[in-house]
């Protein structure tokens, strides 16, 4: 996903200072797929344990509760 700037623009974000052009793509998102399994084993590398799931019928969408694994 992305934003297009519709002015050329200087932009302040705290003592930094950005110029975008008009007509210049801003990527705002990035997004990956993953299968369920997949997802909580990649959470369980980042020190997270997997507690529950809800989806759609099909699992096409997915909302996971992760906590804190104790072993870190």
């Amino acid at each position: 996903m992305y934003l297009i700037s519709e002015v050329d623009q200087f932009v302040h974000v705290a003592e930094h200072k950005f110029h975008f052009r008009r007509g210049e793509k801003i990527t705002t998102e990035y997004s990956y797929k993953y299968a369920p399994e997949e997802f909580a084993a990649l959470a369980g590398k980042a020190g997270f344990e997997f507690a529950h799931m809800w989806s759609d019928d099909a699992r096409l969408f997915g909302v996971f509760y992760f906590t804190c694994s104790r072993s870190r």
